[in-house]
């Protein structure tokens, strides 16, 4: 782990040793506490000031904008043709803005590590699965339907990106007393999961198909078919076999693919303040767009103020000055 420290936190990415200028407390913090080396990249990230980077540059593009609008308001002889370009400035600030907090989203998520629950029916290789990944037989296997009765985890690194993998009771009609209580276990677990994968039987119908994708909206949910050592090939399946590990490594990928690991970027620093302000910046934005249609440039100028306000308190800047730059330099006023 030192290893991989060292090298992330110097290299090209981070601006050599010169991120111990740039460092903050919280960072050197989240770089200590790294438990994965997407933990490792976020922290690193932070220090080197990459999301201070990326947020100046969104609020740019929100003070562009907003200069246009005050221009207009105050400066309408000089200023004649400029409301038309307004929309496209607008779009472009958010667009920015909402990729921003996109990412910074998904860094959250590498920052905290994902929950992965498999669930399905009973007897679909759901314990074989686990007990695969987790590289150890922490879950009983048996023909006896209903075997596992309670929730059990294991920590892994998939991408780069820390998880929780838990394992699950199976899902079936009519069960007894202590396996319905896994059950309801389960459903629990998938309430507060980041990523559902459903495991499902080489045999099944489409009502129990249904019934089963019903437990987890499809944004969360990731089906495989499972026992694929058992099963004929089925077009468009991802097959997986906890037995033989036929599939694990293209699961791995999917699971990796879906969680967005590596793909925060600069905003996988952001702490839950930073979230909050990206979330402020993003609505105000929305806002603004909605009402260029329905309102008048006034109100869009407040909102485009709000955003700009939450953008600068990432990065520690008034958007005072720079505006009045902007405003002087596109309109020309005074010459």
């Amino acid at each position: 782990m030192y290893a991989t420290i060292a090298a992330i936190a110097t290299g090209p990415a981070t601006g050599g040793i010169g991120i111990v200028r740039l460092s903050g407390p919280l960072a050197v913090a989240d770089l200590i506490a790294a438990e994965s080396e997407g933990q490792v990249r976020a922290a690193a990230a932070q220090l080197a000031g990459a999301l201070s980077g990326r947020v100046r540059a969104a609020r740019a593009r929100v003070l562009s904008a907003l200069a246009e609008v005050e221009g207009i308001l105050e400066f309408p002889d000089e200023a004649a043709d400029a409301e038309a370009g307004v929309p496209a400035l607008l779009e472009a600030a958010r667009a920015e803005v909402a990729a921003l907090r996109a990412d910074g989203e998904r860094g959250a998520l590498v920052r905290r590590g994902a929950r992965v629950v498999l669930f399905g029916p009973t007897n679909s290789g759901k314990s074989t699965l686990f007990n695969r990944l987790a590289g150890a037989e922490r879950a009983l296997v048996d023909e006896e339907p209903g075997t596992t009765r309670d929730a059990l985890e294991a920590r892994l690194e998939v991408g780069g990106l820390g998880l929780t993998l838990v394992d699950t009771a199976g899902l079936r009609e009519g069960p007894g007393r202590l396996e319905a209580l896994g059950i309801g276990r389960t459903r629990e677990a998938l309430a507060g999961c980041d990523l559902a994968v459903l495991v499902r039987p080489p045999t099944s119908t489409g009502a129990e198909l249904r019934a089963w994708r019903e437990e987890v909206p499809e944004v969360r949910r990731l089906e495989v078919l499972g026992k694929a050592d058992l099963a004929p090939g089925e077009a468009g399946a991802l097959r997986v076999s906890g037995r033989t590990g036929e599939g694990l490594p293209a699961l791995r990928a999917e699971v990796a693919a879906r969680l967005g690991a590596g793909a925060a970027g600069a905003a996988a620093g952001a702490s839950e303040r930073h979230l909050d302000c990206l979330r402020r910046a993003g609505e105000a934005l929305e806002r603004a767009a909605a009402a260029l249609s329905v309102s008048t440039l006034e109100v869009v100028g407040g909102e485009l103020q709000l955003g700009a306000a939450a953008l600068g308190e990432v990065t520690g800047e008034d958007a005072s000055e720079a505006l009045l730059d902007a405003v002087f330099s596109r309109f020309c006023v005074g010459k």
